[in-house]
Parts: structure tokens; sequence; C-alpha cells
């Protein structure tokens, strides 16, 4: 199924995320491409409900179906600014303690949506297994 490697597909990326977090707090280090990454979560938290290409390509693998599900499910309105304001503010902030203290704080929210993605992901393997097992 589609959907079934699209919910690990996202799993995965929501894991790389993490460990580049996980980066951040241990040593301080930060992967280049992380900013951009991070800016395409900040998109899909804000759900803007526009549908244009341009749109879509800014929330990345998180626009998808599979993304847009799991952030609606685990994430209400208040959760979704906070997280957005914390990843905001480890794209923006200069200073390497502020950085590290966003990084932490937005571990948990990647953690919840990990969990969430896995379950889906999960879901659709046993319904496939089912299916070809009849």
């Amino acid at each position: 199924m589609q959907t079934s490697s699209e919910y690990l597909t996202l799993a995965l990326d929501v894991r790389r995320l993490t460990d580049s977090l996980v980066r951040i707090v241990e040593d301080g280090t930060q992967p280049v491409d992380l900013n951009a990454s991070i800016q395409k979560v900040v998109f899909s938290l804000q759900g803007t409900g526009k549908t244009s290409i341009k749109s879509l390509r800014e929330r990345g693998r998180f626009g998808r179906y599979a993304g847009v599900r799991a952030i609606n499910e685990v994430f209400g309105q208040k959760e979704r600014q906070e997280f957005a304001g914390k990843l905001r503010m480890l794209i923006e902030t200069r200073s390497a303690d502020e950085r590290r203290e966003s990084a932490l704080a937005s571990i948990p929210y990647f953690d919840a949506l990990e969990r969430r993605v896995l379950y889906h992901h999960r879901r659709q393997q046993t319904a496939r297994r089912l299916v070809t097992s009849r």
C-alpha cells in the first residue's frame, strides 16, 4: 500500500530531524539542511489552508496526507502554535544556548509525531496482511 510507505517515509524524516536536534543539544552541531527541513514543518503546523503547488512544496512530506493526518491527530491549535514557535526560535536564534533550549523543547513534539506516524504505518501493514491472507 502506498499509504503505508508514505507513513514509513515520514517516520524516517521525523526521526532524522529528532536525531539532528539531539546533536544540537549534545554537542551544538547543526546539519546544513536542518533549517530548510524545520521550515517545512513550521509551514505544515501553521496550516494556512492554501493548496497551491508552492504551498504544498513548502510543506514537503509534512504536507502530504500522512503528515497532515498525523499533525491533526497529535496537536491541537495551541500545541501547533507552541511547537511552531519553538522551531522558529531554533531557526532564527544566534545564541547557542537558546538553540539548545529550543531543540530540547522540540524533541518531545517530534517524538509524539513519530509515534503517531508509526502507529498508522503498523495499522496499514496489518490491514494489508489481512487482505492478502484471504
